[in-house]
């Protein structure tokens, strides 16, 4: 059974290594501490855990620092259709 995820403080948006990527558009200051009031902290979750279920309200953003996520529905048989990555 996976374990539930872990929330520790939010880092610091200035300061993200993901923000040197090229997919990302650079951001003003003033984009970056508007980003930085929004974030809650950091979430931490095992493989194969889920980060939210069908018909829970899923109030927040996520940036995905490693690893991969998908968004599936279960079908009738049991199987998964995977929606999107």
């Amino acid at each position: 059974m996976p374990h539930e995820p872990t929330r520790t403080p939010p880092s610091e948006c200035a300061r993200c290594p993901l923000r040197k990527r090229p997919a990302f558009v650079p951001k003003t200051p003033k984009e970056v501490d508007w980003l930085q009031q929004l974030k809650q902290g950091q979430l931490r979750v095992a493989a194969g855990a889920d980060l939210y279920r069908v018909n829970d309200p899923a109030p927040e953003l996520f940036t995905l620092y490693s690893g991969w996520a998908f968004r599936y529905r279960a079908l009738p048989d049991g199987r998964r259709q995977i929606l999107n990555f």
